[in-house]
């Protein structure tokens, strides 16, 4: 048993890299995204660990996301009792496009986000409006570090950058309920 655990994990950890791009290009297909051919996710499960090196998403042979290199190490026993405790999490070169659309609505890394702000119509007393996203867990790190970012947002009559060159946050603690 415990060769065949061994063995599993050896499997997913080699082969995590292809059945990501695989299996994420074939949901990023109806956003009319892709991975670019470099993109490298690979998910060690002997330490939980998450590496990602060179992700890319593109639309239209245009960039909207990159990440050069991220490290997310997951401490998964407490993740049994509602908190997500990410023991390193780490980004670097991160470049994020934000566009408005014609519509009002926007498109975060070429992902819908948000509602239009003209598509905006009041509930039918047939429908019940959904009830808002509560997540159950809480997400602690010790410490988040984002280095060598760009965010663009680009709206219909401006286009505005956020660079930051390092930014590390100690005691990271996101919890829902507070």
């Amino acid at each position: 048993l415990f060769v065949i655990v061994i063995a599993t994990y050896l499997l997913v950890w080699l082969f995590s890299p292809m059945l990501v791009r695989y299996f994420g290009n074939q949901s990023l297909i109806a956003f009319d995204l892709s991975f670019s051919q470099d993109s490298s996710v690979r998910y060690n499960p002997f330490l939980s660990r998450l590496s990602i090196k060179s992700l890319s998403l593109r639309r239209q042979q245009e960039q909207v996301f990159t990440i050069t290199d991220a490290v997310f190490e997951v401490d998964l026993y407490k993740i049994l009792w509602g908190t997500a405790y990410l023991k390193v999490l780490e980004i670097e070169g991160l470049r994020l496009e934000i566009s408005e659309e014609t519509n009002g609505s926007f498109l975060v890394a070429g992902f819908p986000a948000g509602n239009a702000k003209n598509a905006a119509q009041e509930p039918s007393s047939e429908e019940k409006p959904a009830p808002p996203l509560i997540l159950p867990y809480r997400l602690l790190a010790p410490l988040f570090i984002l280095e060598d970012a760009a965010i663009r947002f680009k709206s219909k009559h401006t286009a505005h950058v956020i660079e930051i060159e390092k930014l590390a946050i100690e005691k990271l603690n996101v919890d829902k309920s507070r």
